[in-house]
């Protein structure tokens, strides 16, 4: 860690930092700083290499101690492994894997604090500079004392939501970088930091329950699938691998066949793979599923009508009236689409708003009259009637009821109809 290149990187960082926070200083700009996170526990260092001054004899004893110890480790035999890697270090304690392996090994045997010094050292030493170096967040801990900005300390954040304080995959997916728990809290960390401070005119009342919001994240089984194949794609390159591997899987389900599709053969988008997903949970009948999938594509185009009519479909099928109303009301403000134009008249009957299922179904009449359409314009003159019906225009109503029975005569719909308009005029004689 005593390296020029290192010892100039670390001084470099330094100095930007420093220039950025006084940029916001000197234009008022209100900022907050945060540590830095790692993956510790569950990601080999990149490159390991021997310290310069280690002799022949030396590098011999290192390496035939390593493979022992390698071996022990293999066979879970984690005490003995212990002796060996920390003969090891001994020898030269600027290995990086050395150190990952003797976290390893004391985790085997539920030494958590000693495990936690090793798996950081490992990447302290680490030649491959993927990942920030420990002292890097004492740095920034300075910084942030010393010009008084405000400071959200994600490494302790993550440290203490991951088992036996040490950072690993339960937050991260691969080197640095969160997963949804981790940026879950990685943001929450920041609204604090910034609510606590005065920042920005935040109300904590105004701030949603945790637990809805987490449970209401818009991201689906898809979405985390996608990470992990792209994630795969990535660990089987370097530096992850020594040399390129081509990534092939057979996908096992709907989420990895949609998934594949979008991140290796790139023959379909993120808006078509939601929308094949949410399409197999309509086959299947999981129409919450299907629900969340679609509602996921909003969150990047709440203009997009066929999203929102398939679901109001769902919301109808599951006679949820009123949530069906609302995704429709949307399409029939974003289009001239009839067919919605009908679907939305019927959902206002079933909700008893016969006078605004009355305006729909004349309007799609009208369009279906001046038009070649094949649309069953028998089924919207039933609805019409019995939103006539309703609304106690008994005259309409039956006017609409005879235009039925003169093209089909044998309509029941049309004639129950009809006989209850009869039983109500005679019950009023």
């Amino acid at each position: 860690l005593n390296s020029d290149a290192y010892l100039a990187a670390k001084e470099t960082f330094e100095k930007n930092y420093e220039e950025i926070i006084e940029l916001a200083k000197k234009n008022n700009i209100p900022i907050i700083i945060s540590t830095l996170v790692t993956n510790e526990k569950d990601l080999s260092p990149f490159v390991s290499l021997h310290k310069k001054n280690v002799d022949k004899s030396n590098l011999t004893k290192f390496t035939n101690l390593h493979d022992s110890g390698i071996k022990r480790f293999t066979n879970k035999n984690y005490k003995d492994a212990v002796n060996y890697f920390k003969q090891v270090i001994e020898i030269d304690s600027t290995f990086a894997k050395a150190h990952f392996y003797l976290g390893k090994c004391y985790t085997g045997i539920n030494d958590y604090g000693n495990a936690k010094k090793e798996f950081v050292l490992a990447n302290d030493f680490d030649k491959l500079k993927f990942r920030a170096p420990s002292e890097f967040n004492s740095i920034i801990i300075k910084l942030s004392k010393k010009y008084k900005v405000p400071l959200a300390d994600i490494y302790s954040l993550f440290n203490s939501n991951s088992p036996n304080n040490i950072i690993g995959k339960e937050l991260l997916i691969d080197h640095l970088h969160p997963n949804i728990k981790g940026y879950f809290l990685l943001s929450k960390a920041w609204l604090n930091t910034i609510k606590n401070n005065h920042l920005l005119d935040i109300k904590p009342t105004g701030i949603p329950n945790e637990k809805n919001i987490f449970q209401n994240i818009p991201v689906t089984e898809l979405d985390s699938t996608i990470g992990e194949m792209k994630i795969i794609s990535l660990k089987s390159k370097p530096p992850f691998k020594s040399r390129n591997r081509n990534f092939v899987i057979k996908p096992k389900n709907i989420f990895e066949e949609q998934a594949y599709r979008l991140t290796i053969k790139k023959d379909i988008s993120w808006g078509i793979a939601h929308i094949n997903v949410a399409k197999y949970y309509f086959r299947k009948n999981y129409l919450h599923k299907a629900i969340k999938e679609l509602q996921t594509l909003l969150v990047t185009d709440q203009t997009n009508p066929n999203v929102h009519a398939m679901i109001g479909d769902a919301f109808f099928r599951l006679k949820n009236y009123k949530a069906a109303e609302e995704s429709y009301l949307k399409v029939y403000k974003l289009t001239n689409d009839f067919a919605i134009m009908e679907r939305l008249g019927i959902i206002e009957l079933k909700l008893n708003k016969p006078s605004n299922a009355i305006v729909l179904f004349e309007n799609c009449m009208n369009h279906y009259n001046n038009s070649e359409s094949n649309s069953n314009i028998e089924e919207i003159q039933l609805n019409l009637a019995l939103a006539y019906y309703r609304t106690n225009n008994q005259l309409k109503a039956k006017n609409e009821l005879d235009r039925v029975l003169e093209k089909n005569p044998h309509s029941n719909e049309a004639f129950n109809l009809l006989k209850k308009i009869e039983i109500d005029r005679n019950q009023k004689l």
